[in-house]
């Protein structure tokens, strides 16, 4: 055999389970009579075993077979690559929670590949990622990002998890979704405890027709708030100078209207900030003119704002449950896939004193 012949020999073995984890590999005489191969070959294989993550080697007690095999210890995660991770909030929750995981001792590791909307199959980090894909070297891919059609398909028959997918259909997946209308409810529901009853949403321009719709439906049959449709308004999440959001929030408030609103649901965090600037530049004092209930990541990037309630979508929570299924990936019924799994926000109580260091930790691996 050559090398590479005896490292898909040895490496099949190993995720069949032939050779378990913790158990050692025959004797190096054995392994050269099996192979009919010389001891340099066996032992560059090995070396790459080894490099990989499937071997290590315990001195004179021989090779053993790692605890923490890659196929079942690395998960690729696609990230965006480009400006457009560096405006948005939630690129820096995924990766403070990625490195959260990492840290707490589950032996899990993240590969990350920097993927954009221009990026095609051809690309040097895709081209990368399927081939650590074939190699075994990953356990499965999350999206924690839409990524194009033409890439996603190439990424059928692997393990992936999906995170608000454009189209839930077009490989077999798991697929997560945050659920806007149910965070919408709840923001409503702690406007009112604030005090407010006149209700308007903004959110980024990219949310999903049905989503509006319902959101709509939600806000005008609710009993206890006012709304109007006009109050329904969406800004760029990619805002750079809030220029918009200032022209926004004068329509809104404009003295030519009778009635203003004294709740504003934000449903894209990005948008937060420059709201805030424009509601200042407008002599609105929020939390007493305006209460404010925004949508958040967590872990969080964004400086504390102790005048806002905050609905958190938790991907700390997003990533252990996407490993969970990722580890039971093969053994998930047809009926799993094509549909998607809801994750709710979360109620953020104290945000001012919220740290990367309170969010709750996945337990260790025994």
């Amino acid at each position: 055999m050559k090398r590479h012949e005896i490292v898909s020999y040895l490496k099949e073995k190993i995720i069949s389970g032939e050779f378990y984890s913790g158990s050692y590999l025959p004797l190096r005489t054995d392994l050269i009579r099996e192979c009919k191969a010389s001891n340099v070959t066996v032992q560059r294989a090995i070396n790459q075993l080894t490099a990989e993550g499937f071997l290590r080697s315990c001195g004179s007690k021989g090779i053993m077979v790692s605890n923490y095999p890659p196929n079942k210890y690395h998960i690729g995660v696609l990230m965006p690559a480009g400006s457009d991770r560096n405006s948005d909030t939630k690129y820096h929750a995924v990766n403070q929670a990625l490195d959260c995981i990492e840290q707490n001792g589950s032996h899990i590791s993240f590969v990350r590949y920097q993927i954009s909307q221009e990026t095609s199959r051809n690309d040097d980090e895709f081209t990368k990622l399927i081939y650590d894909l074939k190699e075994h070297l990953l356990a499965g891919v999350i999206l924690p990002f839409a990524i194009p059609e033409r890439l996603l398909i190439q990424l059928d028959g692997y393990p992936v998890i999906q995170i608000e997918p454009q189209n839930a259909r077009v490989i077999r997946a798991v697929s997560f979704n945050h659920n806007y209308v149910m965070m919408t409810d709840i923001a409503v529901e702690q406007l009112i405890k604030a005090g407010a009853k006149k209700i308007a949403v903004i959110m980024g321009s990219g949310m999903p027709h049905f989503f509006i719709h319902e959101i709509e439906k939600s806000l005008c049959s609710n009993p206890n708030i006012v709304t109007k449709p006009e109050w329904l308004q969406s800004l760029s999440a990619n805002l750079r100078d809030g220029i918009w959001a200032r022209y926004l929030l004068k329509l809104l408030f404009s003295p030519e209207f009778k009635e203003h609103p004294d709740g504003l649901i934000i449903l894209n965090e990005n948008l937060l900030h420059p709201i805030m600037n424009a509601l200042r530049d407008l002599n609105i004092t929020i939390g007493k003119d305006i209460k404010i209930c925004s949508h958040c990541n967590i872990p969080s990037a964004n400086a504390a704002c102790s005048d806002v309630l905050f609905l958190a979508f938790d991907w700390m929570d997003v990533f252990n449950k996407a490993i969970r299924y990722m580890k039971n990936f093969s053994q998930l019924e047809d009926s799993r896939f094509g549909k998607e799994f809801i994750l709710p926000p979360k109620t953020v109580d104290n945000f001012v004193q919220q740290s990367i260091s309170e969010i709750k930790q996945p337990q260790k691996e025994k």
